[in-house]
């Protein structure tokens, strides 16, 4: 999990011996967004504060290898609190490798995306 400037981002896999695991990652980045509401007038900044958990968990063989990597991140607006909110992210990915020249994948996500900067209307 990558993390923004003034952000750090730690991953500790734990793993018991066999092809299943299990990683958390966790970050969390500070940002001064000089125009929040992305309008031509009326400009306000703010400081947003945002915190991220992560989970990949899943299955590792030499033919089959599964993901789920559920996701939260949580945003934090100093001055302007009723724009506080948290995204949701839920990925999963699937690959099997009958032989050795023939393989299948598949993904999939389900994303609840609430921040506003995302939603820009014209």
């Amino acid at each position: 999990m990558a993390a923004g400037p003034g952000g750090s981002a730690t991953a500790s896999p734990v793993d018991s011996g066999g092809p299943s695991f299990l990683h958390v990652q966790s970050g969390f980045e500070l940002e001064y967004n000089d125009n929040i509401f992305f309008t031509r007038r009326n400009q306000e900044a703010d400081l947003i504060s945002t915190g991220t958990l992560g989970l990949d968990a899943g299955v590792k063989t030499e033919r089959l290898e599964l993901h789920f990597n559920p996701s939260w991140r949580y945003y934090k607006y100093q001055d302007n609190s009723s724009l506080d909110d948290h995204d949701q992210f839920y990925r999963t990915s699937l690959d099997y490798k009958p032989t050795p020249r023939l393989s299948f994948s598949s993904e999939g996500a389900y994303i609840i995306d609430n921040r506003r900067d995302d939603q820009v209307d014209e």
